[in-house]
């Protein structure tokens, strides 16, 4: 899949990935790039920066996320890739467990991480369908490949991410649709380097966390690996390596890997 010649929709793309992204599709030779994010100050940023459009919105919302469809097609023309990449990070850091996850927390969660990327395939398929095929890029995480210490909320939904992935690529792949879920670890943006911390408890999970992921990509890196993955239509783009290794170990030896995960998650929080 190349980018060269087609519209763009990135989500979250004001910031982060969702920046690196953008920059790297409108590099690449894209049509137009549409930016969308829930501040339209940086969206707007970004957009000018690389020729493209900078709207608002909150993919949480599916009026406004089926809003910005519409008028995407609309006005800029068709959309021949969407990217789904803004996420809800789980609050309260990676001690977010049972006790601490809000009922707000779980909604925006369900909402951003998994509905989201559902209402876009449904507002997209018949017309991607009817021009002969499109593609969805969907920001996901390793943590919805392989649990780990990250929130409770976040690797939930993020396992429902790629689920919901698969099941687009194998319904639809027969109609000219490509999907790929890229599952990156560690990005040194806002999320990880600590803008939106929590309490000092929390700052120091997170601390630690980092200390034992070992890579900590940039989001250009991320955005680099990600177009030539989207070059080879693979479903899972990963950024670390390691990922992929783990995901096999987990699948071979499941009961195995459940215990050495809960015994480095256990030494990493008490770190």
């Amino acid at each position: 899949m190349k980018v060269d010649g087609k519209v763009v929709v990135v989500t979250g793309g004001g910031r982060g990935i969702g920046r690196a992204l953008a920059e790297r599709f409108a590099a690449e030779g894209a049509a137009r790039v549409v930016v969308a994010d829930l501040d339209l100050e940086p969206a707007e940023r970004v957009a000018a920066a690389i020729g493209g459009v900078g709207r608002r919105c909150d993919v949480g919302d599916q009026d406004q996320l089926l809003a910005l469809i519409e008028e995407t097609e609309r006005e800029v023309g068709p959309i021949g890739l969407f990217c789904s990449n803004a996420a809800v990070f789980g609050g309260g850091g990676a001690t977010a467990n049972l006790e601490t996850t809000s009922p707000a927390t779980w909604d925006a969660s369900w909402r951003v991480n998994v509905m989201a990327h559902v209402w876009a395939a449904r507002a997209l398929l018949p017309r991607m369908v009817e021009r002969g095929g499109g593609y969805f890029l969907q920001t996901l995480s390793a943590a919805g490949l392989i649990t780990g210490p990250s929130a409770l909320s976040y690797t939930v939904t993020k396992h429902a991410g790629v689920g919901f992935a698969e099941w687009l690529a194998i319904n639809h792949r027969h109609q000219g649709i490509g999907v790929s879920c890229l599952c990156p670890t560690a990005v040194a943006t806002d999320a990880l380097t600590g803008a939106n911390a929590g309490t000092a408890s929390d700052a120091a999970a997170d601390e630690a966390i980092r200390r034992n992921i070992g890579l900590i990509q940039t989001p250009e890196e991320v955005a680099e690996i990600t177009v030539e993955g989207l070059a080879r239509e693979s479903f899972l783009i990963l950024p670390n390596p390691r990922v992929g290794s783990s995901f096999r170990r987990k699948g071979e030896d499941y009961d195995g890997w459940l215990d050495r995960t809960a015994s480095r998650v256990t030494g990493m929080r008490e770190a």
